[in-house]
């Protein structure tokens, strides 16, 4: 029996060594280390997760209810749903989003961070600028603080943050790419174009400096979305209190019309 017991205790020894040595000899890939990473990436890396937890919990998802859709030209229209991100400004559940995502809805759901959801009212909303106020019931909300995009500085390090594909709460990192300017809404503004990403979804989310202070809102995003652009948040600051007297933005109009040159006209 003892001789059975070594017997099969040196055959489970032999292949257990045999496979160890056919798993060093022949790996398929490299094990990690145990090296230190280079401390300033650590520290990098460490603001940003930082950033995270500050900043998504004032992060909701925008669900639109009951948009008409037309199938194809001329097809029968159909009731639909969209969805889109926004940030809570304030304590008492004012949020902002983009006027494009809740548009033509009959009922808008808002989707807290810690999976809450509520009814929202929209409040004011203006189509040329492309943004919207909603308000919830409530108290206590994580608001987000509003910053100065006037300062921002091409290179400046950012974060996007948003609800893409309608899926989980994302932060994507990036830099400003080109600064918007807004020295006065009557006479429009330049997007910001950064490259924390942006995809469908992510319209209406805040895009955020290092400090956590929202700078702009999204708006819009290149085809591979690799690039987002946004509204300057100066630019939402100075409109959201005419919005809310109910004053009614007027957009100058230059009376200029495209037309091919002739040789009458020339």
């Amino acid at each position: 029996m003892n001789r059975l017991f070594s017997s099969l205790f040196l055959s489970f020894l032999l292949v257990f060594v045999g496979a160890a040595s056919f798993s060093q000899e022949h790996s398929l890939w490299r094990g990690g280390t145990t090296s230190e990473a280079d401390p300033e990436l650590e520290r990098l890396s460490r603001a940003f997760e930082r950033l995270a937890e500050k900043v998504q919990p004032g992060v909701v998802q925008i669900r639109a209810h009951g948009k008409v859709s037309t199938d194809g030209d001329g097809g029968s229209q159909r009731p639909g749903n969209s969805r889109g991100s926004g940030f809570i400004i304030n304590p008492d559940g004012y949020i902002l989003t983009a006027h494009h995502v809740i548009v033509g809805a009959s009922e808008v759901e808002i989707l807290l961070h810690d999976r809450r959801r509520l009814k929202a009212q929209v409040i004011a909303s203006d189509p040329q600028v492309d943004v919207a106020l909603l308000k919830v019931e409530g108290k206590e909300f994580p608001a987000l603080a509003l910053g100065d995009s006037n300062g921002l500085k091409v290179g400046e390090l950012v974060a996007s943050l948003s609800y893409p594909f309608g899926r989980e709460s994302s932060l994507s990192q990036g830099i400003i790419s080109r600064k918007g300017r807004s020295q006065n809404v009557l006479a429009g503004f330049d997007f910001i174009q950064t490259s924390a990403g942006a995809n469908a979804g992510s319209s209406g989310g805040p895009l955020v400096n290092i400090r956590g202070e929202t700078v702009g809102m999204i708006t819009m995003a290149s085809q591979s979305g690799n690039m987002g652009f946004a509204i300057p948040i100066s630019v939402i600051k100075n409109i959201i209190p005419r919005l809310l007297k109910g004053e009614k933005i007027v957009w100058g109009w230059l009376g200029v019309r495209v037309s091919e040159l002739t040789l009458e006209l020339a």
